[in-house]
């Protein structure tokens, strides 16, 4: 994937620093892709979102959008579980998901460098996606594999979330590299 904004930064379209983004004002919301479906239209969100920064006096919170959710009749309300016990145990896990996503492990590769890397990766396995320590997931072929395509689609989410900076800065190239990089090393393990 090359990575390749509209006009140059800097140039006349406006872009790069000082100048106005690339960009003109979104018309249209939408949710994300992925996993979760939110259970509202973007549109209906985006507008209670206004509603409430208009009430509160400032750009809406997360904990001033659950407040307004409360109210069975607030558009947002069946967005969240409203049962206690079941809304504890989700956090809980969350919580917990939480914990194996930050636990680090650092160590050198004999210079001065050191590198810090997650400890705890998720892979894929025949019961579904499960925890491993680092050095399993590398150890193992398939893992392995699963955690460099992982890493080659975050690096084409980043570059398109972050296209306008990495084209203002001139980082395209890199990230271009470091993503044809990491596709050779997954076709290089294909052969073997």
């Amino acid at each position: 994937m090359t990575i390749r904004a509209r006009g140059r930064a800097g140039a006349g379209s406006g872009g790069g620093r000082g100048g106005k983004p690339p960009l003109s004002s979104p018309d249209v919301v939408s949710w994300a892709g992925g996993p979760f479906v939110p259970p509202v239209p973007a549109d209906v969100f985006k507008k209670e979102w206004d509603r409430i920064s208009k009430a509160v006096g400032h750009e809406a919170t997360a904990e001033d959008i659950v407040a307004a959710a409360r109210n069975p009749r607030n558009p947002l309300h069946e967005c969240f579980d409203w049962d206690i016990k079941r809304a504890a145990m989700a956090h809980w896990v969350a919580t917990a998901s939480r914990l194996i996503g930050h636990l680090r492990v650092t160590f050198s590769g004999g210079g001065t460098r050191e590198v810090r890397m997650r400890a705890i990766v998720s892979v894929r396995t025949e019961t579904g996606r499960n925890p491993k320590w680092y050095r399993e997931a590398l150890d193992n072929d398939d893992w392995r594999r699963q955690l460099l395509e992982q890493a080659a689609e975050e690096i084409r989410v980043f570059t398109k979330k972050y296209v306008m900076l990495l084209t203002a800065a001139n980082l395209t190239d890199r990230a271009d590299a470091l993503l044809q990089g990491i596709e050779a090393i997954l076709e290089r393990d294909a052969s073997m």
